[in-house]
């Protein structure tokens, strides 16, 4: 009994704890984030492909008469102009089947005078009746046969021309020549027309890139028929050299989609006098589309992409929110968004990989 006194006042403590209010919970700190006003502009659209360099036109050279080649004139390698002589293949026979056509030509003149000279021998004694017209008409025959013996030969002296010609093998185009294929001392074009060597014109060169089909129908939509600009971007290696870029225009779009890629084929074609870019090479096109368009430019690591579509955070009431957008272009730099964004919205543009739809954040304009 005596320890009852003692024991009422925490009795009477405890009760008092066991009614008081629990707190609430606490709100999660808001997460600083930086943010971008979106503001409907028009601005120069730049859609950035893959591409590769081709040769503007790549010539084999070939033997187009037979015999044995006999020099060449030039080293591998070297650039050539169009009409530079490259290879002499034996030319005897065919200076020789030359003259023979040039004298069987002379040949059938002389009888051709001859024929026309009895002609007009005969024609006055036929006419008296002095001779029989039998042999008048042979002799008029043989005019005419003479006449289209010269034809022919004619014929034959200009073929026996242009087969000497050939024994000149001379650069088709002006370009840089590769490797030869066949050395000094071989037989060529018995049976086959024996490539001797391969020349590349690479100024100007041609850009080759494939936008999707769904992205070629935006760049005729936006772009129109006119002839569109690009520009090609060498990225080098070597952190000491500069990047390569060339101006270019879009000079061919194929006429049909791939189906096995989904695809449309373009070119670019660029001037490249000091071949700095070579065919084969890995490179990227910048092609401008428009710049008459409104879009909302949104920096490119500010949307991201799931399951669901492409999408941003914006900051409403203090809170992320996602907003699925659709994008009309992506540029180097940014993505030009169609839908999905209205004017003003902020758009979050950093700490995305904590940003969650809902999340309290603190926005700061960048």
């Amino acid at each position: 009994m005596r320890l009852l006194p003692l024991l009422l006042p925490l009795l009477f403590l405890a009760a008092c704890q066991d009614q008081a209010p629990q707190s609430a919970p606490k709100a999660p700190p808001q997460m600083a984030v930086k943010t971008l006003t979106a503001h409907k502009k028009t601005v120069p659209i730049w859609a950035t492909y893959t591409g590769t360099a081709r040769a503007s036109s790549e010539q084999t050279v070939r033997a187009r008469v037979s015999g044995k080649l006999l020099k060449r004139y030039f080293q591998d390698g070297q650039r050539v102009k169009k009409g530079q002589k490259l290879f002499l293949i034996e030319p005897d026979r065919y200076k020789a089947a030359l003259k023979a056509a040039q004298a069987q030509k002379r040949k059938d003149e002389a009888a051709l005078k001859l024929a026309q000279a009895n002609v007009a021998r005969y024609r006055p004694l036929v006419a008296e009746g002095l001779a029989p017209r039998a042999t008048l008409e042979e002799y008029e025959a043989q005019v005419a046969q003479f006449k289209a013996a010269l034809l022919a030969d004619e014929a034959k002296i200009a073929d026996a021309k242009l087969n000497l010609s050939y024994t000149v093998v001379r650069a088709p185009v002006s370009g840089r020549a590769g490797k030869r294929l066949v050395d000094v001392g071989n037989l060529v074009g018995f049976g086959e027309a024996t490539p001797l060597v391969t020349i590349l014109q690479t100024d100007p060169i041609y850009v080759e890139f494939a936008p999707s089909e769904k992205e070629a129908s935006k760049i005729a939509k936006y772009g129109g028929r006119a002839p569109k600009r690009a520009v090609v971007r060498l990225l080098r290696q070597d952190p000491m050299l500069k990047t390569l870029e060339l101006n270019a225009t879009v000079d061919f779009a194929d006429n049909r989609i791939d189906p096995a890629t989904s695809t449309l084929t373009m070119r670019a074609v660029a001037p490249n006098p000091d071949e700095a870019l070579l065919p084969g090479t890995f490179v990227y096109v910048d092609l401008f589309v428009t710049d008459r368009y409104p879009f909302f430019t949104v920096p490119k690591e500010a949307v991201q992409e799931d399951q669901q579509g492409m999408f941003v955070y914006v900051v409403q009431k203090g809170k992320a929110v996602r907003k699925s957008v659709k994008i009309a272009f992506e540029t180097r730099r940014f993505f030009a968004v169609q839908k999905g964004l209205k004017e003003g919205d902020r758009v979050i543009v950093s700490n995305l990989i904590k940003v969650r739809d809902g999340l309290p954040v603190k926005a700061q304009e960048e």
